[in-house]
């Protein structure tokens, strides 16, 4: 080996063993909102490497040796916008930075409410949607500027409100479908009526307007043949052959239907 080859090869070594162990700078920080608070948590990262570190309670952070040059500082936080800073490390040196994170923008929500939808009107769109009977919304029923909920009932296909005798005002009105029950002793048949899904029985002399009245009343669902009616209000037990006047009041319409 020549001498000038032995010259370059120890120089080589002695600059290799000063880069090896030339130091690192030391990096700190603060990381806060647009409001000045700390943001503690938020991930720093120096891109290009492998140095990471969170954010304390202060928002305070440091992250040891990092390779001298010019590098550039990422920080991530949840709700915040990702923000990136470029900086230069000096070998030996520290350097101080300070992060200020930006909230990321939501988008606009826009919340409408009908105040004719109540709770519990979910299973009254849902049959009104498939169509086996007859129904009235309180749009309808306002509408029709109807005194009486027999009055509403009138405008049933089917369906016959009829007057007679009784301890109420001099007489009751009921609403009867045009079919006939009990043989040869044959008779009108008589709706059953529902309140908010509970079976509401009526004695012959009580008219269902001696209970509710329009404004009270936020939908009204009739079934004049027995087809027609939905699984829920169809009861042997309330006699709901000859056809189901089921109403929902605006004031208790949580009540849940019965099955």
């Amino acid at each position: 080996m020549t001498t000038i080859l032995r010259t370059v090869l120890f120089a080589l070594i002695i600059f290799s063993g000063e880069l090896v162990s030339q130091p690192g700078g030391t990096l700190t920080g603060t990381v806060t909102a647009a409001n000045k608070m700390p943001v503690a948590q938020a991930r720093v990262r120096v891109v290009g490497t492998n140095l990471a570190t969170v954010t304390r309670v202060d928002g305070a952070f440091e992250v040891v040796q990092v390779p001298a040059g010019r590098h550039k500082l990422e920080v991530v936080m949840i709700g915040y916008i990702p923000t990136a800073i470029a900086i230069e490390i000096a070998a030996g040196a520290p350097l101080d930075v300070s992060v200020v994170l930006e909230p990321m923008p939501l988008e606009v929500v826009t919340v409408t409410a009908d105040p004719n939808f109540f709770p519990g009107m979910g299973g009254f769109e849902e049959r009104r949607a498939r169509g086996t009977g007859r129904y009235f919304t309180r749009k309808d029923i306002e509408e029709m500027q109807a005194r009486q909920v027999t009055d509403v009932l009138r405008r049933v296909p089917g369906m016959q409100v009829e007057s007679g005798p009784g301890a109420f005002s001099g007489g009751t009105t009921t609403a009867r479908t045009g079919r006939t029950s009990g043989g040869s002793g044959a008779h009108r048949c008589t709706m059953t009526y529902y309140m908010n899904g509970s079976p509401f029985p009526l004695s012959n002399d009580v008219p269902i307007n001696t209970f509710v009245s329009p404004d009270d009343i936020a939908a009204i669902e009739v079934y004049t043949g027995s087809s027609q009616i939905p699984p829920q209000f169809n009861s042997s037990i309330h006699n709901s052959s000859c056809g189901v006047v089921a109403i929902w009041t605006r004031s208790t319409l949580g009540a849940s239907v019965s099955h």
